[in-house]
């Protein structure tokens, strides 16, 4: 009896597994058109913040973080979701982005396991001050990036600078059927 009960429950969890195609973001598929999209967002607390160059802009609470900036991406001129950005808070200073940085990246390592490429470095240099750090990741001279593989997309975790003094760490959820799809629909206009 408890063989044909495991196996029933595997059965099923294939099942569910194999209906899930594309990623998710806050338990929301990354596909089918904008608008949709940003209403089953809407429905999970985000709030429309606008519309710039085709990007819906959001704002909502992410991960444990309030008020980050999430971006509703598509590509190609298509009206199909690609991808999902999210901006966390804007810092000043290393040890604030550095922290940020890293608790995400333990996030992402409990629940998708290690990230396939990690890449952290002052361009070859290793420095001790903080402001010094800070300064390279404004100044663009430094690169700061772990991303992660699944089956159905790929999670990329960076610090970027936002404005003259300031950075932020941004994540972003690219889901694989959909951007395969748009890049083969572009490929068949070559």
């Amino acid at each position: 009896m408890k063989k044909m009960v495991l196996s029933l429950i595997l059965a099923v969890m294939a099942c569910a597994m194999m209906a899930q195609e594309h990623m998710t973001f806050k338990g929301v598929e990354i596909n089918g058109p904008k608008k949709e999209f940003v209403e089953q967002l809407k429905e999970k607390g985000f709030v429309y913040d606008g519309e710039e160059n085709g990007v819906v802009i959001m704002r909502g609470d992410f991960a444990g973080y309030g008020d980050c900036e999430v971006a509703v991406i598509t590509a190609g001129g298509e009206d199909v979701v690609t991808a999902v950005g999210v901006m966390f808070h804007e810092r000043e200073e290393w040890t604030a982005i550095e922290a940020d940085y890293n608790t995400l990246k333990t996030m992402l390592i409990e629940k998708y396991g290690r990230p396939y490429n990690v890449v952290e470095e002052f361009n070859g240099r290793v420095f001790d001050d903080n402001r010094l750090k800070f300064s390279y990741l404004t100044s663009d001279k430094c690169q700061w990036s772990s991303i992660f593989e699944t089956e159905l997309g790929v999670i990329e975790l960076y610090m970027q600078q936002t404005k003259v003094d300031k950075a932020a760490v941004i994540m972003r959820y690219y889901d694989v059927a959909n951007t395969e799809m748009q890049k083969s629909t572009a490929i068949d206009d070559l």
